[in-house]
């Protein structure tokens, strides 16, 4: 049945459709094209390389190399504490600022001050037991903050 264009609604809602119709066919293209061209080009030293997780930390060698220490030149890389969240690794405590100390269960304002201040005045935490140190922290809270944070 051909489009009346007697109803300005049914040729208004028709053409809302064909807009739809053309935007997603533009995004599958882009994400086609762009996953293609990721693919395909290799990286700028010539080298194929590999990103492993390892730890809680991002690991990135040449392909092939199973450990980074056999790359001369290659380093971990760190990540970011305020990326951690983002790749369920360990927050690392002694570079967390308050709002991110905040985001972990069990942690209020006052506490993550409280480590904060703690931090400054006797140095980085180097194991779970120093968080006893911390004024709010026993030693239930402890074993429960220990596998949360790591300890860098």
């Amino acid at each position: 049945m051909p489009l009346s264009l007697s109803n300005p609604q049914v040729a208004y809602e028709q053409k809302k459709d064909d807009r739809l119709i053309v935007l997603l066919s533009i995004g599958v293209f882009l994400l086609l094209y762009f996953s293609l061209q990721l693919n395909i080009s290799p990286s700028p030293s010539g080298k194929e390389i590999q990103v492993q997780w390892r730890g809680g930390r991002i690991v990135v060698c040449e392909k092939g190399i199973s450990s980074p220490l056999e790359a001369q030149g290659e380093e971990d890389v760190a990540i970011p504490a305020v990326l951690t969240p983002f790749f369920f690794a360990p927050l690392p405590i002694n570079e967390a600022d308050q709002d991110l100390l905040e985001t972990l269960t069990g942690i209020g304002p006052h506490l993550a001050a409280e480590i904060i201040k703690t931090r400054e005045k006797q140095g980085p935490f180097r194991r779970p037991e120093d968080l006893l140190a911390v004024r709010g922290i026993g030693k239930k809270r402890m074993l429960m903050f220990a596998d949360q944070f790591s300890y860098r």
